[in-house]
């Protein structure tokens, strides 16, 4: 048994190893962590009630402070004191929580802060499982109810969508067994409904005009500018989707991806054409976000409105494509520019793990970046006034 003086510095110094470790406040008896071999920690409270040793968990660290864990193992052994077993209070309180509950906890709690999805997330709840398991109590939501609601979902030919939203409820319930709403997740172990073949599609200079062209319509006008700057940019379309003024630097001619909306949650500086800059231009800061929500300009726009103007603008051109497809297109004509690899890794903000490349060279790559994207800018010009078709609609700048 580890005895150990539980500090905020002391428990961020402890490092997983080959098995799980124990740990043990020296200063509050029975407070102790355990550390598992990917590096999760969590609280626990060793007790004995009526002559047996009893185990309470405290929740995770560091969403449960030092403090927090502390306090809450007063209160337990207060419990305790008083004739309350709180392994039993608690586990009364956690079987009485339904689906709903948990939903909406998930929802305000986790899913809203921290997703970009998360408008996409409780449609997908709200469609279909709400209705199967409102009033459900968690702890009678089995892996077979699990798979019972996703089979109508792949068998109508929506496979896909059967996928995501098993990603969903997983997310969730783990979520929930981390915050003591559930003792299992139901979900674990269950496949997916069908398999995803991995897409390679990259889209011909014709698909790309075509696309360009029909964002003139109007009624494209609140997405074409998000569309044309994914493609100058080759960037993920939620950290497009996500851009704030405050991220735009017009002086430098550069966007700042923070590491809280970056996919790999590391900071990404994004050199800006000189078209790019024309789009951002047209565009002028009418909310603090480049793309506000339609109705809420204090959010930025959210993923169900750009997956309903992606199926329109598939049906208006009769090009099947993901908003995806656009950054690997980009990708793939810069790399037939002779861009070198390791130039487009640093534009597209893939992660390097060798620590030459991580500390010393990565940010010398800004200059060969802004060649790279300038360049794609030029191609991508002539492949839109190819054959006689111009367009006014982006002032693509002078490049010399």
């Amino acid at each position: 048994m580890s005895k150990l003086n539980f500090t905020v510095r002391s428990i961020d110094a402890l490092r997983p190893g080959p098995s799980p470790q124990d740990y043990w406040d020296t200063s509050m008896t029975g407070l102790g962590l355990r550390i598992s071999v990917k590096g999760v920690v969590a609280w626990t409270l060793l007790y004995r009630f009526q002559g047996k040793l009893r185990r309470l968990g405290l929740g995770r660290y560091p969403h449960v402070s030092l403090a927090d864990a502390r306090e809450k193992a007063r209160d337990a052994l207060a419990q305790v004191h008083n004739g309350v077993d709180p392994v039993a209070t608690k586990a009364a309180v956690r079987d009485g929580r339904t689906f709903e509950e948990l939903k909406n906890d998930y929802m305000t709690n986790y899913a809203k802060p921290r997703k970009r999805t998360a408008d996409g997330d409780e449609a997908s709840l709200d469609k279909h499982f709400l209705s199967l398991w409102r009033n459900w109590k968690l702890s009678d939501i089995s892996k077979r109810d699990i798979r019972d609601a996703l089979d109508p979902i792949s068998k109508t030919g929506k496979g896909i969508m059967a996928n995501r939203g098993l990603s969903v409820l997983r997310t969730m319930f783990t979520y929930g067994v981390e915050n003591d709403w559930c003792e299992t997740n139901p979900c674990l172990g269950i496949k997916k409904p069908v398999q995803e073949n991995r897409r390679d599609r990259i889209l011909t200079e014709t698909e790309i005009r075509t696309l360009w062209l029909a964002l003139d319509a109007p009624t494209f006008a609140h997405v074409a500018s998000l569309f044309r700057l994914q493609l100058l940019t080759a960037q993920r379309v939620g950290e497009v989707m996500s851009m704030s003024w405050n991220d735009i630097d017009l002086a430098s001619a550069s966007w700042t991806i923070p590491s809280a909306r970056s996919k790999n949650k590391h900071s990404h500086r994004v050199p800006l054409s000189m078209a790019a800059q024309a789009i951002l231009k047209t565009i002028g800061p009418a909310s603090g976000w480049v793309f506000p929500a339609p109705h809420l300009k204090d959010r930025f726009m959210p993923a169900a409105t750009l997956h309903k103007s992606v199926e329109r603008l598939r049906k208006a051109t009769g090009i099947e494509f993901r908003t995806h497809d656009l950054r690997r297109s980009a990708t793939t004509y810069m790399a037939e520019c002779d861009i070198q690899p390791h130039v487009l890794g640093k534009i597209l903000n893939h992660a390097d793990h060798t620590v030459t490349t991580r500390h010393y060279v990565w940010t010398s790559y800004d200059p060969q970046a802004r060649i790279a994207l300038e360049t794609w800018s030029r191609k991508l010009k002539d492949i839109i006034e190819d054959s006689g078709n111009k367009t006014n609609v982006v002032p693509f700048a002078a490049n010399g």
